[in-house]
């Protein structure tokens, strides 16, 4: 059976083993946390365990396992948005930010495994055993992108009737400086072609050069093929087979401690004086009592949920949340809602 990943990570962090370990602050932080979590943002008071430029590790009220949030995801600490954290973070840490992991933020892929030592493989369940993925580049259409030249192409520019017999064109509209108003149009014969108006002239420049007048070039993303090496497999058509497979000795989920700070993030003394969010938080905040939102939904748990009623039952209300996601919230689990 394998081993919990969580378990493992939270286990290795307090040995100042594992390749997320971070600056720890002495006896922890009390902070109020504002993030992401899912298709929410929420707001959750605790402890901040640890950090460093990638992430840190919270332990929220009545939990005893710390969860990781990436920085990406957090919005604010204790009333400080993010990048003052960080940047408070950077200068207290400064000459002691570790040059390979870049403070954390960069981390090393383990060239043994990818998380688990497999003993069986399988056809990988993305690409069904082929190796390759439909090319996912804008625009890309069985290996062909439009052409990036100014020559006529389909559904770009301004297509229309043209008046005379009502066949679809390419239209270009302009004045010359005797004050007459002149319009031409092409067909769909045309595209490939480049046209330009110059000295109020309407000029046919021939046979795009970029394209060679299709229009279309080969996708750079799969050189014209349609496909992509899978990003489950990397190619190679397999996967390991999750009936067969170990824990890796040499790292984490895959990522392995940085080798000159040990995965802390800082070099010499692990252990900062105050986390940055107690350096950067927001004074008023502490002085007076925070006054509610009056547009977000505030659960018992301590949880702030930020979006708009959309739909009340009797036994929950549906929320729209700030990305546009629709949630359920249970009403036992409400204190207050607009």
């Amino acid at each position: 059976m394998l081993t919990s990943i969580r378990t493992a990570l939270a286990a290795l962090a307090a040995l100042g083993l594992c390749g997320l370990s971070m600056n720890r602050a002495a006896g922890g932080e009390i902070a109020t946390v504002e993030h992401k979590e899912q298709f929410m943002v929420v707001t959750d008071k605790g402890e901040i365990v640890s950090w460093n430029l990638r992430e840190m590790t919270f332990r929220k009220e009545l939990s005893t396992e710390p969860v990781r949030l990436k920085w990406a995801d957090v919005r604010s600490v204790n009333g400080a948005k993010t990048e003052a954290v960080l940047e408070r973070y950077r200068k207290e840490a400064a000459g002691r930010i570790c040059p390979d992991c870049k403070g954390g933020a960069e981390l090393t892929a383990c060239a043994k495994c990818k998380g688990v030592i497999a003993e069986k493989m399988r056809a990988c369940s993305r690409c069904a055993g082929t190796g390759t993925v439909a090319c996912g580049a804008a625009g890309c259409d069985k290996g062909m992108v439009p052409c990036p030249g100014p020559c006529v192409k389909w559904g770009v520019g301004r297509w229309e009737k043209w008046p005379d017999d009502g066949s679809i064109r390419r239209i270009w509209e302009w004045d010359t400086k005797d004050g007459k108003h002149h319009m031409q149009g092409v067909s769909r014969g045309h595209i490939g072609q480049v046209f330009e108006i110059k000295d109020g002239q309407f000029v046919d420049k021939g046979i795009c050069t970029v394209c060679n007048g299709k229009a279309v070039v080969p996708c750079k993303a799969c050189s014209g093929t349609g496909k992509v090496a899978c990003p489950r497999c990397g190619g190679s058509k397999e996967e390991p087979d999750p009936e067969f497979t170990s824990d890796c000795p040499d790292c984490v989920e895959g990522i392995v401690p940085c080798a000159k700070c040990k995965g802390l993030g800082l070099l010499g003394e692990a252990a900062g004086s105050a986390p940055p969010a107690e350096e950067a938080r927001v004074p008023p905040a502490e002085d007076k009592p925070k006054e509610k939102d009056p547009n977000a939904i505030y659960l018992k748990d301590g949880r702030v949920v930020k979006g708009k009623v959309v739909m009340r039952t009797d036994s929950e209300i549906i929320v729209k949340t700030e990305t546009g996601k629709l949630i359920n919230i249970p009403k036992a689990e409400v204190e207050s809602a607009p």
